[in-house]
């Protein structure tokens, strides 16, 4: 019989689209984003629009620069159609006709019954090098790692983050967008993703991206980009969890 690996549980999403600055787009910014449903919530300060949804847990922001999108745990599973009617609405309508960076992060915690050294031990085998000159810098053994990597895959770059979490350090790694996605009278809602959080996980944070300084990024190639970066994401979250847990 096949062994049963543990399943990872997405905590935070966040797609970026960065662009060229434009004085014109105060004037496009009110009308651009009225055009979005979904939102139950909004602030501007005329510099900038915040479209939020308390049960959702998501804000997509509008600024000068850069529209994001950041969604939370417990939060409704639409994100990448919400990301996917951004993209549809706003470049056309703030006239941007092309992309500085596009960006698409997801970060994961897989629960593990193992205590916290046991876990670290087997991550350390798996993602440093064991030759004698590294491993003679900590006599005592590692007692705790992660492993991170940049790199490409085909016209998209990737970066990696793995390593063993304890609960007390997860706030410092995924960073909940409180004040907007979750309702300030409801203060269990925020409380309950805080409890929700395993003693002892394997923490995975997952970015695709295209950038360069060289390059412009069409506005059409940014629903083809989502699709891509969603689909490379699990592929990549898949064989982690294959290579950490089946042997």
């Amino acid at each position: 019989m096949a062994k049963k690996l543990p399943q990872p549980i997405l905590h935070r999403f966040t797609f970026q689209a960065n662009y060229k600055p434009n004085l014109k787009f105060y004037d496009l910014l009110y009308s651009a984003t009225q055009k979005l449903s979904g939102y139950e919530h909004w602030e501007t300060n005329r510099l900038y629009v915040f479209l939020h949804d308390y049960e959702k847990h998501c804000t997509l922001a509008v600024r000068h620069n850069i529209f994001s999108y950041e969604w939370d745990y417990s939060g409704t599973d639409n994100y990448i159609n919400d990301v996917r009617g951004a993209l549809e609405i706003l470049p056309p309508s703030l006239e941007i006709k092309t992309f500085k960076r596009l960006g698409f992060r997801q970060q994961f915690l897989i629960p593990t019954n193992m205590r916290f050294e046991e876990i670290n031990n087997i991550l350390n085998l798996k993602f440093l090098a064991q030759d004698e000159p590294l491993t003679n810098l900590f006599p005592s053994g590692v007692n705790d790692m992660s492993y991170v990597a940049v790199g490409s895959d085909h016209e998209l770059e990737l970066r990696v983050v793995v390593g063993p979490m304890k609960r007390k350090e997860i706030p410092n790694h995924i960073k909940i967008t409180q004040k907007y996605n979750f309702a300030p009278d409801k203060p269990s809602n925020y409380a309950s993703v805080l409890s929700s959080y395993p003693e002892v996980s394997v923490y995975l944070d997952i970015d695709v991206f295209r950038q360069g300084e060289e390059i412009e990024i069409p506005a059409d190639y940014a629903l083809s980009f989502l699709e891509k970066a969603d689909t490379m994401v699990q592929d990549k979250l898949t064989t982690l969890r294959e290579y950490i847990f089946a042997k």
